[in-house]
């Protein structure tokens, strides 16, 4: 596209976008993360710091971070493209609503609880008044809370893993409807209901969806693949609570070899897969 338009055209950069989504899909997280910090100074460079496309890259590479595991390097790039946003576009505007969620989700992983759930139930009834019940931001959001709920520490766990499973089938089943069984959002979603199900005690249906996203993931990724290797950790997990001991620690410690090869030994899924072990 560079020799028709010029590497200075916006449809140019944004075709490194997409560049790094494909090397994010493939896992190929420190080309993803090179290209996302090219895109960024070039959009900086040729459409300016408060461009919507420019805050969009920034808001790009903080995601790669957020794969990496590097939360402490995207919490404050995610600010800035929060902070970037409400003044570009508008504190409601439904980028800016999803930039702020993103961040509410960084928050949570690294265990700013109560930030992250004031933050999220903000965006939750920001985005039903400014774009209805049912636009997909309004889900992610929902998608978040949940997420939150069973993670936080206060208030009556049993509560919060309850309302968590709300939140969670509600994003789930608008994620299949809207984008059908196989979607990486519908997977995302329906991993996420699982692991509150198994934390709540429902370990069957549970697993049900846990084997359903690891059978789409593995045909559709591959069984190597990052996302893959999270549900088979989940699924270890339930195994344990059922019984299948001896079977989890071994897959688990296959798991455990993968990721510190594709990910790491500082990456936080291999640090979780060598203290489960």
């Amino acid at each position: 596209m560079h020799l028709v338009l010029g590497k200075d055209h916006p449809s140019t950069l944004q075709t490194l976008g997409v560049l790094v989504f494909v090397y994010t899909s493939q896992a190929r997280l420190t080309e993803a993360r090179n290209t996302a910090k090219f895109l960024l100074e070039e959009d900086k460079r040729i459409l300016g710091a408060s461009h919507p496309q420019t805050i969009c890259a920034m808001g790009l590479l903080a995601k790669i971070y957020v794969a990496r595991g590097e939360f402490g390097t995207a919490l404050p790039l995610q600010m800035e493209v929060t902070k970037a946003a409400t003044i570009s576009l508008g504190a409601k505007h439904a980028s800016t609503l999803r930039y702020s969620s993103d961040l509410a989700m960084i928050q949570c992983n690294m265990g700013d609880w109560s930030t992250a759930k004031l933050l999220s139930a903000w965006c939750l009834q920001s985005h039903t008044e400014a774009l209805g019940k049912f636009h997909p931001h309004l889900f992610s959001t929902m998608h978040c809370i949940g997420i939150i709920l069973r993670e936080m520490k206060a208030g009556n766990i049993n509560d919060n893993l309850a309302l968590a499973l709300k939140f969670h089938i509600a994003a789930m089943n608008f994620r299949r409807r809207k984008f059908g069984k196989n979607h990486p959002l519908t997977l995302i979603s329906q991993l996420q209901l699982a692991i509150t199900q198994q934390r709540h005690g429902d370990f069957l249906p549970a697993r049900h969806n846990v084997e359903e996203v690891l059978k789409s993931r593995n045909k559709y990724l591959g069984e190597s693949h990052p996302d893959s290797l999270s549900a088979r950790h989940e699924l270890n997990l339930i195994k344990g609570h059922s019984g299948e001991l001896n079977e989890a620690i071994e897959d688990e410690a296959d798991i455990l070899q993968l990721r510190t090869l594709l990910l790491g030994p500082d990456h936080p899924d291999t640090k979780e897969s060598q203290q489960k072990l």
